[in-house]
C-alpha cells in the first residue's frame, strides 16, 4: 500500500472534468526467473477539491500474469497491463482532478510452486519493477474548471506621474481561442499580497468559434471597459501585483458540437491586454 503524487492536473485550481476517455499502464518488469502475478486490491483518487473516488471495474482485483526472467544472458520479462474506460471507471478518477493515487497493488511470485524443475533462478542484480504511467488526451467536458495566473500591475512602471491620475477606464482585452467560455475574475495585490480591490468579478468572456471539425481556428476578442472612480484609483495605484482566475464550462448547447468532448489542442490560449484612458489633473498657473 503506498500513494503516489499525480500533478498532471495541478494546472487546473478547482472544477471538475468529464474526460473522453483515458488509459494506464501498469508496466512490470521482472528481473526474477519465476512467474508471478500482479493483483490491483484498490485504487483511490484524492483531490484537495473534490475529495476522492475509487476505481471499479473488472480490472480490480483481477490476477494478471508477470513474463518471468530468462537466462544467459539475464533478461528480465516485461508485462503490461491497460486500465481503460473498457474495463475501469479510471477516467472518472482524472476527472475530480486528483493531486494523488492512493494504491494497493499485490505482487506474487513463484505462486505455482516448482513447476520447472529447479530451473528458477534469481541474481543479486535481480528486482521486479512497477511502473504506472497515464495516458490523458485532453478531450473533455469541463465543468468550472479554474485556471489561475499571477502577473505584474504597477501603475508606477508607466511614464506617467501617478499622483495627477484622478479617474479614467481600463480596458480589459481578452482573446480567447478555447472553444469553451470563460468567466474572468481579476484581483489586486499590493507588495504585501493583500487584497486591494477586485478589478474585475465574473465577468464573461466569449468562447473561440468552432469549425465543422469542432476546431477553434481564430481566438474570440473581447473587449471589457472597466470604469475606475477616483476612490477606486487611490487602490489602482497601490497595486504591485494581480491574480486573474477563469472558469470554464463547455456550452450545454452548440449547434456544431453539441455535448460532444471538445479536443484540447496545444495553440490553445487565453491571452489578457490591457490598455487605460486616465482622467489627469494638472497644477498650473496663469
Amino acid at each position: 500500500i503506498d500513494s503516489a503524487a499525480f500533478s498532471f492536473l495541478n494546472i487546473f485550481k478547482g472544477g471538475s472534468l468529464d474526460l473522453e476517455s483515458v488509459n494506464m499502464n501498469i508496466d512490470v518488469e521482472n528481473g526474477i526467473g519465476v512467474d508471478g502475478q500482479v493483483k490491483i486490491n484498490s485504487l483511490t483518487a484524492i483531490s484537495p477539491n473534490n475529495g476522492s473516488r475509487t476505481l471499479n471495474g473488472s480490472i480490480v482485483g483481477q490476477p494478471l500474469f508477470i513474463n518471468r526472467a530468462t537466462d544467459f544472458p539475464l533478461t528480465p520479462g516485461y508485462s503490461s497491463f491497460s486500465v481503460n474506460n473498457s474495463n475501469s471507471n479510471f477516467k472518472d478518477l482524472l476527472g475530480i482532478l486528483p493531486s494523488k493515487l492512493k494504491y494497493d497493488v499485490e505482487v506474487r511470485t513463484n505462486m505455482n510452486g516448482n513447476n520447472q524443475l529447479y530451473r528458477d533462478f534469481a541474481y543479486l542484480e535481480s528486482n521486479l519493477k512497477i511502473n504506472l504511467d497515464a495516458e490523458v488526451p485532453l478531450s473533455l467536458i469541463a465543468n468550472h474548471l479554474l485556471l489561475r495566473d499571477t502577473f505584474d500591475f504597477d501603475l508606477s512602471h508607466t511614464n506617467t506621474n501617478m499622483n495627477g491620475i484622478t479617474d479614467g477606464v481600463i480596458n480589459l482585452i481578452a482573446e480567447n481561442k478555447y472553444p469553451i467560455e470563460a468567466i474572468l475574475t481579476m484581483v489586486l495585490y499590493d507588495e504585501n499580497w493583500s487584497p486591494v480591490d477586485t478589478l474585475v468579478m465574473n465577468t464573461p468572456v466569449n468562447a473561440a468559434d468552432l469549425d465543422n471539425s469542432c476546431r477553434a481556428n481564430t481566438p474570440k476578442k473581447s473587449k471589457i471597459p472597466l470604469y475606475v472612480s477616483e476612490a477606486r484609483m487611490d487602490n489602482v495605484k497601490r497595486a504591485k501585483r494581480a491574480v486573474i482566475t477563469s472558469d470554464f464550462s463547455t456550452a450545454t448547447s452548440n449547434a456544431l458540437c453539441n455535448g460532444q468532448h471538445l479536443k484540447i489542442y496545444s495553440d490553445y490560449n487565453l491571452q489578457i491586454t490591457f490598455t487605460a484612458r486616465f482622467n489627469y489633473k494638472v497644477n498650473a498657473k496663469f
